[in-house]
């Protein structure tokens, strides 16, 4: 009887030191855990601040306009809160304005702020009648003789009733010479895609 209770008093003996080492195992896996946490969270700040360094050293280097750098406040505050109507409302400024330059915004490129001139330029100029009889006239002098000068063509134009400067003619001079160009280009165009339609045309004969 005493041989049994003395097996039982060591089992249970065994038995508890084995929950200590296992309690033991697993505080030192949690502490292992909290560490690697605690370091992987030391390297996000450390990047984070890295990026912030970055992003200011980046913002010094890149001259910008004042337009541009307002622009780019639009941009930080919406990074900031993620709300448009917010960002529109703090700054004083309409959405399509604010979505406008948003879809332009290259985080990268901080220059995708500034204005591009070219875009604001009109693809077709309007003349008035007056101007496009003028440059008519211009034309139909040219192919007359096409070595008139603007102060020749000038003086014609002045003894036809029209009140023109040697200045203006030089510029009509320049818009035929633009669509005589542009003619060209067409037709250049046109006739490379007539030979790619032949070459493909003889591709499915054969």
């Amino acid at each position: 009887m005493s041989t049994k209770n003395g097996s039982d008093t060591s089992r249970t003996q065994l038995s508890h030191e084995a929950r200590l080492a296992s309690r033991a195992k697993r505080a030192r896996l949690a502490g292992a855990l909290a560490s690697l946490a605690a370091r992987r969270a030391k390297r996000a700040r450390l990047a984070g601040a890295l990026a912030s360094l970055a992003a200011r050293r980046a913002k010094r280097a890149v001259t910008l306009s004042r337009a541009a750098k307002q622009r780019l406040k639009w941009m930080e505050h919406f990074g900031k809160f993620r709300n448009a109507r917010l960002t529109c409302r703090h700054f004083g400024i309409s959405p399509d304005t604010f979505y406008l330059w948003r879809r332009r915004f290259n985080p990268e490129n901080l220059k995708s702020l500034e204005d591009d001139f070219r875009t604001r330029k009109p693809r077709k100029t309007r003349f008035s009648k007056h101007q496009q009889a003028q440059l008519e006239t211009v034309k139909k002098l040219k192919d007359v003789n096409p070595r008139l000068g603007k102060v020749r063509i000038a003086k014609i134009l002045r003894e036809m009733g029209y009140k023109i400067s040697p200045s203006t003619i030089t510029r009509l001079l320049k818009l035929l010479q633009g669509d005589a160009l542009q003619k060209l280009a067409d037709s250049l165009t046109s006739m490379k895609k007539k030979r790619k339609l032949n070459v493909h045309i003889k591709h499915k004969l054969i």
